[in-house]
């Protein structure tokens, strides 16, 4: 994903999100999975970063977490 088409959202409060994974099956091959992840109040982070996406539907904007860059 090219910078200038990232967003970044801080979270105003420590709160449990699915967020992405890419890591390799038994097989060998990688593959992306979703997992239950901790973040913590004032981290920054980009909901739509290749192979580490948040899922925020769990999450409520302006109580959970804000948007502090857009494109």
């Amino acid at each position: 994903m090219c910078d200038s088409s990232n967003v970044k959202i801080k979270f105003l409060k420590n709160v449990f999100a699915p967020q992405q994974f890419n890591r390799p099956n038994p097989t060998g091959w990688y593959e992306d999975m979703w997992e239950e992840a901790f973040f913590m109040a004032g981290e920054t982070a980009d909901p739509t970063e290749e192979h580490r996406n948040i899922d925020l539907k769990g999450l409520t904007y302006k109580v959970d977490y804000e948007i502090v860059e857009y494109p």
